[in-house]
């Protein structure tokens, strides 16, 4: 075989030689990360929904409000979570519940609800060519 082969590849093509004759490679996806054999992709399949609770219990109303108000402010700018997978999950404020009667200990409570939409993927490798023929010159590469 030549020394010039892999001059040139271009989707599903490649010129080989470099000389203007094109081999059908019927590619798929190309290499992975790293060099690897394959795509990973990844396929959403569903959304979910987690709701989450910041509970403040504090020793009068007036503290039970600040802290939930400062919790709050600093809350309302996040829109979106990082996941550990990779993805995100969007934050959305979902309510709040006050608790105006003393609880046990005299503690006053204020929830704070906030719920986080995310995604339920598949991930799976996608091969680099499925099958693929090329002819060089008179030698014929199969893949």
């Amino acid at each position: 075989m030549r020394s010039e082969i892999g001059r040139h590849a271009s989707g599903a093509y490649a010129d080989p030689a470099g000389d203007g004759r094109i081999g059908d490679l019927r590619r798929v996806g190309g290499a992975g990360p790293g060099g690897g054999a394959g795509d990973r992709r990844r396929q959403e399949v569903r959304r979910q929904m987690q709701v989450f609770r910041v509970t403040c219990w504090c020793p009068t109303p007036q503290t039970r409000d600040a802290a939930a108000g400062a919790i709050d402010l600093a809350m309302a700018p996040l829109t979106f979570l990082d996941l550990a997978d990779g993805s995100q999950g969007r934050v959305i404020y979902a309510g709040t519940t006050v608790f105006d009667q003393s609880q046990d200990a005299l503690l006053y409570r204020r929830d704070l609800l906030y719920s986080v939409e995310y995604a339920t993927v598949l991930t799976a490798t996608q091969p680099a060519m499925l099958f693929g023929e090329l002819g060089v010159n008179a030698a014929q590469v199969v893949a």
